[in-house]
């Protein structure tokens, strides 16, 4: 629908749908959206799409640069004390990641998209030895990368994956020195 991004990021985080009065449901298990700022208030366009569709959606939602595509995580965290300015907090790169052999700063094996993300943005609060500004999870291995640089800081350390026997995307922090707060919290 025609909904600008702060209201259908919201319609997304409280899993709401935004035109209920229109569609006779009131609710949707939102997993992610995208997004186009119109040129007016009636040309934005916010789609919004469950877990099923959000699966194999990724390169497609970002296929359109017109569109913002956002993805909706539940991330733990060692700190609820901090709080990000940004109102998204990883800028989301498919097929792209730090070079391991000298942007990474700590690799893990065998955890969740969610737990690499949750020890990025916690950084030193995690037993961090470094500020994270990039993380890059290969969702193939559950191998998470976690990096002090990122392509703004070092963008020849960028690389594209062309193996397709494995999916690795790049996660670049919008928090990095920023404080943090979160408002929302992850159950069941």
């Amino acid at each position: 629908g025609s909904y600008s991004r702060k209201d259908c990021q919201s319609a997304c985080l409280n899993n709401e749908h935004p035109s209920q009065t229109f569609s006779g449901y009131s609710s949707v298990a939102c997993a992610g959206f995208n997004h186009r700022q119109g040129q007016n208030s009636l040309m934005h366009d916010c789609q919004i799409f469950d877990e099923q569709q959000m699966e194999f959606l990724d390169n497609e939602a970002l296929a359109d640069d017109r569109y913002s595509f956002y993805r909706k995580l539940c991330v733990p965290r060692a700190s609820e004390a901090k709080s990000c300015q940004s109102h998204y907090h990883f800028a989301f790169v498919p097929d792209q990641y730090m070079d391991p052999a000298t942007a990474v700063s700590k690799t893990l094996d065998n955890v969740s998209l969610e737990q690499c993300l949750g020890l990025c943005l916690d950084g030193p609060e995690a037993s961090l030895s470094f500020s994270c500004r990039s993380a890059a999870f290969n969702r193939t291995s559950s191998r998470c990368f976690l990096s002090a640089q990122s392509a703004v800081s070092q963008p020849q350390a960028l690389r594209r994956n062309q193996d397709p026997n494995f999916r690795i995307d790049y996660f670049e922090s919008n928090c990095y020195s920023n404080s943090y707060s979160f408002s929302h919290e992850c159950t069941e």
